[in-house]
C-alpha cells in the first residue's frame, strides 16, 4: 500500500464499510494480530489484539461513519483529524506494521 494517505483511506473505508454492513471481518483483516486500540476520554477499551477488538465491535457495533478532515505523518505515525458523520470530531494516531497493517490506534474524540 505504501503512503500515509493511501493506507489511511483504505483503513477508513474498511471501517465505514463495516459500520454500514455490520460485518467486521474485512476491517479486522487490516489489523495486525497484536494490534492495540485505545480510546482517550471514552468509557471503553483499551483493547489488545485483533480478536479482542473484533469481539468489542461485534458486541457493541459502531453506528457512525468517519470522514477525514486532515492527514499528516510524523515519523511512522499517521495523524488523522476526522469528523463523525453524525456530528462531532476527533483525532486518530495510527502506527503501522511493515506490511501496512494497523499496529496501534489511539482515538480521541474532541
Amino acid at each position: 500500500m505504501g503512503s500515509g494517505p493511501e493506507r489511511v483511506m483504505a483503513y477508513i473505508d474498511r471501517y465505514n464499510d463495516a459500520v454500514r454492513s455490520g460485518s467486521w471481518d474485512q476491517y479486522l483483516d487490516g489489523l495486525a494480530d497484536s494490534v492495540q486500540m485505545e480510546f482517550v476520554g471514552e468509557q471503553t477499551g483499551p483493547y489488545d489484539g485483533r480478536y479482542a477488538i473484533g469481539d468489542a465491535y461485534k458486541a457493541n457495533p459502531s453506528n457512525d461513519t468517519i470522514s477525514v478532515i486532515d492527514l499528516s505523518t510524523e515519523g511512522s505515525i499517521d495523524i488523522v483529524r476526522f469528523s463523525w458523520d453524525r456530528g462531532g470530531s476527533g483525532l486518530m494516531r495510527i502506527t503501522w506494521t511493515p506490511d501496512d497493517r494497523v499496529a496501534h490506534v489511539i482515538m480521541e474524540t474532541t
